[in-house]
């Protein structure tokens, strides 16, 4: 699905344009605060406590696929598929970042056409 219905005409500063910036990003929750303020797709729905994870934090997911399909598979839930996954990281007022977590990929795609799938996550916090 696409991660938006139009582009950012907030004047949001946000913006992580470059390789290096991107992976460091770890605001999931603010990120998707953002996309929700500017008019996040409403096929995505999102339970209290959910957002779209940022770049940074879909790297450890991808990171720990394996475990985290088992225990999903273990409660019947939907495994974390071969896909392109949109991100909450924000390359531009027009574009997000996405991750390929076959191989790590990343790129950049119009938040308003491009389709991505979306796996929302909590944070668990003791």
């Amino acid at each position: 699905i696409t991660l938006t219905t139009a582009d950012d005409k907030t004047g949001w500063d946000g913006y992580k344009d470059t390789y290096l910036d991107a992976t460091a990003d770890w605001d999931g929750q603010g990120n998707t605060k953002h996309l929700q303020e500017i008019g996040l797709n409403a096929a995505i729905v999102l339970q209290p406590g959910q957002y779209i994870p940022s770049v940074g934090e879909m790297k450890l997911v991808q990171l720990f696929r394996k475990e985290l399909n088992e225990a999903l598979a273990y409660i019947g839930a939907d495994e974390i598929a071969d896909e392109w996954y949109w991100t909450s990281t924000e390359y531009s007022a027009g574009y997000a970042w996405g991750l390929y977590l076959f191989n790590g990929n990343m790129g950049n795609g119009t938040k308003a056409s491009y389709k991505f799938r979306v796996r929302p996550v909590s944070a668990f916090i003791s």
